[in-house]
C-alpha cells in the first residue's frame, strides 16, 4: 500500500514537472515569432524558403525541372537551348571556333535555334537555306532509362538538292546542350535506326556507295562501330588496274566474258576510323556480295540468289588470291561485327534494328517558323505585313488592292515598269500607267507566306486595274500563297493583266490557290527558277493558262485547268513544265507552244478531255519536247 501511495506521488510530481516544461517552451515558441516547433519542420522551411538581406521578403525556390519539362519547354521557346560541345559523326567539334553557326554562348530558344539553321545562308551564299519542316521525338541513347531530345530539321537547301540535320539535346546538370548533330545532303543519309541511340549514315554515287554504323552513348557522345564500302560491277568493264579490281578485270579478259563479276559487289569493311599515316591493309576486311535475279515467269516476281555458282565463286576467289588479299565469308564478317558490338559493351536494346523504326512527330509551321506571325482583316493591314520571314494569315473577305493604293496606301513608293529606280526596292511598291491603271509590286521579300485562315471559307484577292497583274513578285525567294482566291473584278475581255506574276524570283509556290479570269493568265513567270503549282484550279482566264519566258523548272500537280480560251494555253519559252497528276478541260486554243532551246513540257498521269488531247497530239513537238506518259 504505501509503494503504491509513493508511486502516485512519484507520478504526479513527474506530470506536473511536464506541464511546467511545456508551458515554457510554449512562450519561448510565442516570444521567438513562431518558429518552427520541430527540427523536421524547421528542415523543411530552410529548404523551401531564403530572407532576403534588405528586406526581409520570402522568395520560394522552384523544384528544379525534370529533363521531360525542359524539352517541352523547349520546344515551346521557354527554355534555352547551349552549344558548349558538340559531338559529330566522325569529329567533336567546339562550338565557339569561327566558322560555327552555333557559336552563341547565351544560348537559344527554339525559334532562335531555328533562324540561325536558316540563316547559315549568310555564311554560305550559295545554299539558299529555308527551313522546311521540323519534327521531333524522344529516345533513350545508351539505354540508361534517361530519355534525350531528338530534333529533326529538313531543310530547302539549293536548287537541286535538300538535306536535313539531326540534333541530340540531352539535360546535362540542369542545363539543356546540343550533344550530337549530323546532316545528310546530296547522295547521302543518316537516321536514327533505334530508339536507343543508333546511328546509321551511308553515302552512294556512281558505282559506289558506303554504310557506316555508330552509336550514341548515355551523354549522347558519338562513338563508331563499324563501315562497309561497296563497288558495284567488281572488277568488270571499268579497267580497274590495282587490287581485287584488276585481279578481276584481268580474269575477265582472260575468259573473255567481261559480264562475269556484273552481279559481284566488293565489299571492304573497316571496324575502326580511318585515321591518316595508317597502314590501310591493316584495317580492311574483304568480303563479296552477290546478286542473281531469278524471274517466276508464272508469278512475275523475282528473287536473288545468294551464292553464285561453283564455276563463278572459283573465279572470285581466284581474284581476292591473285591481289594477295585475304577475303571474309559474310559469316566470319557478322562474328567480327558481333564482337564490336560485344567490346563497346552494347545492350540487346541499343542492338536491336528488327521493329525499331523511330516515329516522329511533326510540329507544325506556326510552332517552329523563326519569323513573324500576322492575322490581317483589311487590304491595308495586309500591304503593310508583308517583310521577310514573315506568315500573314488573311481572314475571310475580299482584299481589293486596287482601291487600297487609290484610296488608302497614303505615300507608296513609285517606280518606273521595267526600272526599279532607287537602290534595293524592298516591300510593298507601285507602277502606273496612267491617272486610272496602277499595279502593286513587291519586291525582295524572302520566306513570305500569304495563306487565308481558313481554308474553308478563303479570302480573295481582287483588282479592278484590266491591265495590271493582282499581285506581281519581283526578286523574291521562297513565297508561298496557300488557299487563296485572286481574280479580277472586271468585266471578261477587257482585261490584259495577268492574276499572278513572278518574275526573277526563286522557289515560290502556290498551294490550294483558285486563279480566275478575266485575268489573261492565271500565272506568269519570267526569270524564273523552280517554281510550284500545287491542287490548284486555274479557269476562266480570257488568254490561256500560264505563260513563261525562261522560267527554269516548273512543277505543277493535282491542278485543274478549266474553261480557259482564246490563244495557247501553255507558253514554255525557255523552260520546262512538268505536269503531274493535273487535269485539262474545256480548254479552247492551241495547248503548248513551244519555243527557246532546251524547252520541255511533259504530262505525267494527267487526265485531257479529247479536244486537249488531241491538240497535244497535233503539236509538231509532240514526242520530242512535247510528251504525254
Amino acid at each position: 500500500m504505501r509503494n503504491r501511495i509513493l508511486g502516485n506521488k512519484m507520478l504526479a510530481k513527474t506530470l506536473a514537472f511536464c506541464l511546467v516544461l511545456a508551458l515554457l517552451l510554449l512562450t519561448a515558441c510565442d516570444n521567438s515569432g513562431g518558429k518552427a516547433s520541430s527540427e523536421e519542420e524547421e528542415s523543411t522551411a530552410t529548404e523551401s524558403t531564403s530572407e532576403s538581406k534588405t528586406g526581409g521578403d520570402v522568395v520560394v525556390t522552384p523544384p528544379a525541372k525534370s529533363s521531360m519539362e525542359m524539352y517541352e519547354d523547349f520546344l515551346a521557346g521557354k527554355e534555352k537551348l547551349y552549344v558548349d560541345r558538340v559531338s559529330y559523326t566522325y569529329y567533336d567539334f567546339v562550338a565557339d571556333e569561327e566558322y560555327d553557326y552555333f557559336a552563341n554562348k547565351d544560348g537559344y530558344y527554339f525559334r532562335d535555334f531555328i533562324a540561325t539553321i536558316q540563316n547559315m545562308e549568310d555564311l554560305e551564299p550559295d545554299n539558299d537555306i529555308r527551313v522546311g519542316g521540323a519534327y521531333y521525338t524522344y529516345i533513350d541513347c545508351g539505354d540508361d532509362g534517361e530519355q534525350e531530345l531528338a530534333l529533326y530539321v529538313y531543310l530547302d537547301q539549293s536548287d537541286w538538292y535538300d538535306s536535313s540535320y539531326l540534333f541530340m539535346i540531352k539535360n546535362i546538370d540542369g542545363k539543356l546542350q546540343l550533344c550530337y548533330r549530323e546532316e545528310d545532303g546530296y547522295n547521302s543519309s543518316f537516321y536514327l535506326d533505334n530508339e536507343y541511340g543508333l546511328i546509321y549514315d551511308g553515302w552512294y554515287g556512281g558505282m559506289q556507295y558506303g554504310d557506316t554504323y555508330g552509336y550514341l552513348d548515355a551523354n549522347c557522345e558519338y562513338h563508331f562501330l563499324y563501315s562497309c564500302t561497296g563497288e558495284y560491277a567488281f572488277g568488270a568493264q571499268n579497267g580497274f588496274e590495282e587490287g581485287v579490281e584488276g585481279a578481276a578485270s584481268a580474269i575477265c579478259v582472260r575468259e573473255g566474258d567481261e559480264s562475269l563479276f556484273d552481279r559481284v559487289t566488293l565489299l571492304t569493311y573497316r571496324f575502326k576510323q580511318y585515321e591518316e599515316g595508317e597502314n590501310e591493309s591493316e584495317v580492311q576486311f574483304y568480303s563479296y556480295d552477290y546478286y542473281n535475279w531469278v524471274y517466276d515467269e508464272e508469278t512475275g516476281e523475282g528473287y536473288s540468289t545468294e551464292e553464285p555458282e561453283a564455276d563463278l565463286k572459283a573465279l572470285i576467289e581466284e581474284a581476292f588470291a591473285t591481289a594477295g588479299v585475304k577475303y571474309y565469308t559474310k559469316a566470319q564478317i557478322n562474328d567480327m561485327i558481333a564482337k564490336k558490338y560485344d567490346d563497346e559493351h552494347l545492350t540487346a536494346n541499343q542492338r536491336n534494328t528488327e521493329d525499331s523504326y523511330v516515329e516522329y512527330t511533326q510540329m507544325t509551321r506556326d510552332e517552329y517558323w523563326p519569323g513573324n506571325i500576322v492575322t490581317v482583316k483589311t487590304a491595308d493591314e495586309f500591304m503593310k505585313a508583308i517583310a521577310d520571314d514573315t506568315i500573314i494569315y488573311l481572314e475571310p473577305g475580299e482584299y481589293d488592292l486596287t482601291h487600297w493604293l487609290v484610296e488608302e496606301a497614303g505615300d507608296v513608293p513609285r517606280y518606273l515598269s521595267g526600272d526599279y529606280s532607287g537602290e534595293n526596292p524592298t516591300g510593298v511598291l507601285y507602277t502606273g500607267w496612267d491617272s486610272d491603271s496602277y499595279e502593286i509590286d513587291i519586291f525582295d521579300v524572302q520566306n513570305l507566306v500569304i495563306a487565308s485562315k481558313d481554308p474553308e471559307n478563303p479570302a480573295t484577292i481582287v483588282s479592278s486595274c484590266p491591265i495590271a497583274c493582282v499581285m506581281r513578285f519581283i526578286h523574291c525567294k521562297y513565297l508561298r500563297v496557300e488557299n487563296v482566291v485572286m481574280g479580277h473584278i472586271i468585266e471578261p475581255g477587257y482585261c490584259s493583266g495577268n492574276v499572278v506574276c513572278l518574275e526573277q524570283s526563286k522557289g515560290a509556290t502556290l498551294e490550294g490557290c483558285d486563279l480566275y479570269g478575266c485575268g489573261a493568265y492565271g500565272v506568269e513567270i519570267v526569270d524564273g527558277d523552280m517554281t510550284y503549282v500545287n491542287n490548284c484550279v486555274i479557269h476562266d482566264c480570257t488568254y490561256g493558262c500560264m505563260t513563261s519566258s525562261r522560267a527554269g523548272d516548273v512543277y505543277i500537280n493535282g491542278t485543274k485547268f478549266e474553261n480557259c480560251q482564246e490563244f495557247d494555253m501553255f507558253d514554255v519559252i525557255g523552260g520546262s513544265f512538268y505536269f503531274e497528276g493535273c487535269s485539262f478541260k474545256n480548254l479552247y486554243g492551241n495547248m503548248v507552244y513551244i519555243a527557246g532551246d532546251y524547252s520541255y513540257a511533259g504530262f505525267y498521269d494527267c487526265l485531257f478531255d479529247a479536244p486537249a488531247l488531241e491538240s497535244l497530239q497535233n503539236n509538231p513537238h509532240y514526242g520530242n519536247s512535247v510528251c504525254v506518259y
